[in-house]
């Protein structure tokens, strides 16, 4: 019988680590020895090359895992799987041979590892439609944003399509975002270089660095505002970990909802800036507070590519709890 593989997408969050530790993230029985034979053997590849057990892996690198570590981690399909593969299959934005695009819904993870019981990737089995094999990820979205995500539906489209991802500007994507606060321009660029950093002894999150930061560049237009509010159309341009996220906090319009970049991260961010950096980056000076709202108002709304000589243009509507916030807030 033929084994199937498990192909696995670096995140930002694990840029730069061992191949290892990565493999070991997600398979936990696996030691060491045992993913340096796989090595060896050819069981794991980068990128659809061979690589050593030295190897750091990158951001968007394509890790594709081979034989028995998928048979020993393979999940027993629940009636929970089988629920959510249904509501994924009712809602298919796009199908060709070559290209799957799913509307994720908030609250599901693309893919598996600590604390994650349900993946996308999990669902894999269920979404292969009149294929053999199942679809496989070639990028993410953050398990609480709803919206656009591309699956690739055989090997050859995996690796273009990840390449794709890893250059800026290649695939257009655009997120809508219920904001606090209303930004002083209408539309503009934010261009913030953001790094991981550990902000004032708390959990480490993505933020402004000068040094160690990496170029992130988003585009905003806001689409509805009113005084305390503002729906607004983020362009990423690069694609750095929780960009849209870490952007609107830093310039005082934190998304409503978000637990992480919310507005304590956003005072205590804008507090640290120099006078030029404020005016540089900060697009209210005034965010106002909204009642608590534990749902993170973030939406993958359109992505647009080519490929294989075909323009595709995908939009995910907007969820049903985000135009009741839209109701109830603008």
């Amino acid at each position: 019988m033929q084994k199937e593989k498990v192909i696995l997408i670096v995140s930002e969050d694990e840029n730069n680590k061992k191949i290892d530790r990565f493999i070991k993230k997600y398979f936990q029985n696996l030691s060491f020895s045992g993913v340096a034979k796989m090595l060896r053997k050819g069981d794991v590849k980068v990128n659809g090359r061979r690589q050593k057990i030295s190897y750091i892996v990158q951001k968007n690198d394509s890790v594709e895992i081979y034989g028995q570590m998928y048979e020993k981690q393979e999940k027993i399909l629940t009636s929970q799987h089988q629920a959510l593969a249904k509501k994924l299959i009712d809602e298919v934005l796009y199908m060709d041979e070559n290209i799957l695009v799913l509307n994720k819904p908030a609250g599901l993870a693309v893919q598996g590892g600590n604390k994650v019981k349900i993946s996308v990737d999990d669902l894999g089995d269920l979404l292969k439609f009149d294929l053999k094999n199942k679809p496989k990820l070639v990028h993410r979205i953050d398990r609480d944003t709803s919206g656009v995500l591309i699956m690739a539906r055989n090997d050859e489209s995996a690796k273009i399509l990840c390449k794709m991802f890893k250059d800026p500007g290649t695939i257009k994507k655009y997120y809508l975002a219920l904001c606090n606060g209303v930004p002083n321009k209408s539309q503009g660029t934010i261009s913030i270089p953001l790094a991981k950093v550990k902000l004032d002894g708390n959990q480490e999150l993505m933020s402004y660095c000068t040094e160690s930061g990496d170029t992130a560049i988003t585009h905003y237009e806001v689409l509805q505002s009113n005084q305390k509010v503002s729906l607004i159309q983020f362009n990423i341009v690069t694609g750095r970990t929780h960009q849209v996220r870490a952007h609107a906090a830093i310039s005082g319009i934190p998304i409503v909802g978000d637990s992480k970049y919310d507005q304590e991260y956003s005072e205590y961010v804008m507090s640290l800036l120099t006078h030029k950096e404020k005016q540089l980056f900060i697009l209210n000076n005034h965010p106002t507070k909204l009642p608590n709202e534990k749902k993170l108002y973030l939406h993958a709304e359109v992505m647009e590519l080519e490929i294989y000589g075909k323009k595709i243009s995908v939009r995910a509507p907007l969820p049903n709890v985000f135009e009741e916030a839209l109701a109830k807030y603008i």
